[in-house]
């Protein structure tokens, strides 16, 4: 499967609002909310940089792994808010290639990766919860799902591949502020509680995963609606599965860096 890795992003431009006044996003940020509504938002793109690794491992010995596979994926992402009750919604949804890498082990002959594609997508429902002198601090539960191919170039119509699909539970909390009228940062971390790894092996039974997210960005606007942001991100898995009536498990590790140009409204 996986091995050394993909990774880096960032998930939140949060927005601060009062009822019925205008929200103050992190201080700078004064926008009425939509007309005839009490919400307000943000979406933008993301470009993501990353590495991937990933292990199989039983009874602590690698059986094999993919490692020093190198990244990029683009991804679109949206958080809309409402001030009245302060609850709000965020996603993400990404597409990308993964190229290059190893595929090796003990059981297994090296053999080099070719290209591939992985995908990704989120989704939270959050309340922000403090406002502190132009910075907010909130929380979040939802679900997110990954899906990651690697596989080798044929060889006499023989090759190796993993093509595991993650389908995970989140429970974060994210905030973003701003030090000055252009320059600010957003930043969430996540717990993976429960969750499942399914790699589409009809030999290998499919059980629990759990793991945990962090990213973080500072951001530059050049006016009050658009900012560019630089980030970083890191995602850490682990899954079990059984074969045979033997316990298998899955390490997966995705970071990298992101650039990021969003508009708020």
């Amino acid at each position: 499967m996986l091995k050394q890795g993909l990774a880096a992003c960032g998930i939140l431009i949060s927005m601060s609002c009062g009822q019925g006044e205008a929200a103050d996003i992190g201080g700078g940020y004064t926008k009425p909310p939509v007309a005839g509504t009490q919400l307000r938002g943000s979406f933008g793109m993301r470009t993501w940089f990353s590495s991937v690794k990933a292990d199989y491992d039983h009874a602590d010995i690698h059986v094999f792994n993919a490692e020093d596979i190198n990244s990029i994926s683009t991804e679109a992402y949206y958080r809309l808010e409402s001030s009245a009750t302060r609850f709000y919604f965020q996603g993400t949804a990404g597409i990308g290639a993964n190229m290059g890498g190893r595929f090796k082990g003990p059981y297994v002959v090296d053999r080099d990766l070719g290209n591939s594609a992985f995908g990704y997508f989120n989704a939270d429902l959050g309340f922000r919860a403090f406002d502190l002198k132009g910075h907010t601090l909130g929380a979040f539960v939802g679900y997110q799902y990954v899906h990651d191919k690697f596989k080798t170039p044929s060889v006499n119509r023989y090759y190796y591949y993993r093509n595991p699909s993650w389908l995970l539970g989140r429970l974060g909390v994210s905030g973003h502020g701003q030090f000055t009228d252009k320059f600010g940062w957003h930043a969430e971390a996540a717990y993976i509680p429960v969750g499942k790894i399914d790699t589409g092996q009809n030999v290998e039974t499919s059980k629990e995963a759990k793991g945990y997210q962090a990213e973080v960005f500072l951001t530059y606007s050049p006016t009050e609606a658009w900012s560019l942001g630089l980030g970083a991100r890191h995602w850490r898995f682990e899954g079990e599965l059984e074969r045979s009536g033997q316990k298998f498990t899955v390490d997966y590790t995705r970071s990298g860096l992101l650039l990021e140009a969003a508009y708020r409204f």
